[in-house]
């Protein structure tokens, strides 16, 4: 008979066969192949096909329906079989290149998932900072480490001395501001670790990152000023609040400083008995601006 022409967009049967053969071939594919179900008038009854059926339906899948079918089974697939598949017409559709891109491009390395991880941690704690009996308030702080809590505040306190309404105003305003240039400057250091770049996120340098940084285990030495509000990083805004309020105490102080240290213990991962698995899988936490920055970083570093 009179051969057909190939329809455009569709692979050459070679290729065909090979991806089919392949997702066929995959441990996960009995898991994600769906037989056929039909009521018989009582139930639902699962029509089990065979090898060769499977093998045809699968076919169909990717010949009429590519972007089902690379949702379905792209993650079975061999890199040249994407490729194939990138190389047709079809791969310009919205739908099939979304799936292409996302199975093509090259797994996160581990400099950037544990990057990922510390800013999804510090976007959870900064809103249970906002929050009045949330995680990180003073009293849940002191429950789950009353030691550090007596360390870092009660040692210092004198017998008759009780501690006021929770820290806040120009204190924690800077306090904050300063841990969201340390988790920056964790950000420049991280990326600065995997190779050189074309220059430090936001313009600031390594030294910058490395001044910036600051552990948990520094914050046993007696340098309260680093919280001081008086200090050049807190700008204007800063020294307008501290000329109405005034400088903040040693006990406000010491306080900043257990909340900065439970802080940092949380986002090290190092909170006895958080489930960090459900957090650090959440992607609703992800900075959409730090994402548009790490885009246009790795857009520059490619160049």
């Amino acid at each position: 008979g009179v051969s057909q022409p190939e329809r455009p967009g569709v692979m050459d049967a070679a290729a065909v066969h090979a991806a089919v053969r392949h997702v066929m071939a995959h441990a996960d594919f009995t898991g994600k192949f769906k037989h056929p179900v039909r009521f018989n008038g009582t139930d639902f009854v699962e029509t089990r096909l065979s090898e060769e059926e499977q093998s045809a339906e699968v076919s169909k899948l990717l010949a009429g329906s590519l972007h089902v079918f690379l949702e379905r089974y792209g993650a079975l697939l061999h890199d040249e079989d994407l490729r194939a598949i990138a190389s047709t017409p079809a791969a310009a559709a919205p739908e099939v290149s979304f799936w292409l891109e996302r199975l093509l491009r090259a797994p996160p390395s581990s400099s950037t998932l544990h990057k990922q991880k510390r800013r999804r941690r510090w976007m959870w704690a900064r809103k249970e900072m906002a929050m009045a009996d949330g995680f990180f308030s003073e009293e849940a702080m002191k429950h789950r480490d009353p030691s550090l809590f007596h360390h870092t505040v009660g040692r210092h306190l004198e017998p008759s001395e009780r501690l006021s309404a929770p820290v806040r105003g120009n204190l924690t305003g800077y306090l904050l501001r300063q841990m969201d240039l340390e988790c920056e400057a964790d950000d420049v250091a991280a990326s600065s670790a995997a190779g050189p770049r074309h220059g430090a996120k936001r313009g600031r340098s390594n030294d910058d990152a490395d001044a910036d940084a600051c552990s948990a285990d520094e914050l046993e030495g007696d340098a309260i000023s680093d919280f001081s509000v008086s200090s050049a990083d807190g700008g204007a805004e800063a020294g307008k609040v501290d000329m109405e309020l005034g400088p903040p105490d040693d006990a406000a102080v010491r306080r900043a400083r257990f909340l900065k240290a439970m802080r940092d213990r949380f986002i090290d991962g190092r909170e006895a008995g958080f489930d960090y698995s459900t957090l650090d899988a959440d992607s609703d936490l992800d900075d959409v601006v730090e994402l548009g920055r790490d885009a246009e970083e790795r857009y520059f570093e490619n160049d």
